[in-house]
């Protein structure tokens, strides 16, 4: 009987173990959305499966520009001033905080999360802004 529960136990064990080992950051939705036309926001907002470790986590955001002295190129540049910071309400929710709101153009978010268990995630998604 004992060997029993001991085999539970370490099932258990093992059990919970594994679930926690497949926990990872996976971005869930993000306003404005992916492939998305939006007005000039301010801010970014990405949220998140998992709570995230805040000085670990954060993004950027670049933006193409097509013409340059009246020549079509592509031209990718990061927007400055970007801070990230979780939300204070939900560690799930990581925002992007703009020094202006963005202006008309194609914009591509690059994030990185790192979940309280310490897995990092990365990705990125485009929007633009009308």
């Amino acid at each position: 009987m004992t060997q029993i529960r001991i085999a539970l136990l370490a099932a258990s064990i093992l059990g919970l173990t594994a679930a926690q080992a497949l926990a990872h950051a996976e971005l869930l939705s993000s306003t404005p959305a992916a492939d998305s036309t939006v007005a000039a926001p301010s801010r970014i907002v990405l949220k998140f499966g998992e709570a995230l470790e805040g000085k670990l986590s954060g993004g950027d955001i670049t933006s193409t520009r097509m013409m340059m002295a009246g020549k079509m190129v592509a031209h990718v540049m990061k927007i400055d001033g970007v801070k990230a910071a979780l939300d204070p309400a939900d560690r799930k929710t990581l925002i992007l905080t703009l020094e202006a709101p963005l202006g008309t153009g194609t914009y591509k978010v690059n994030w990185h999360a790192v979940s309280t268990d310490t897995h990092r995630e990365t990705g990125s998604f485009t929007f633009s802004v009308k």
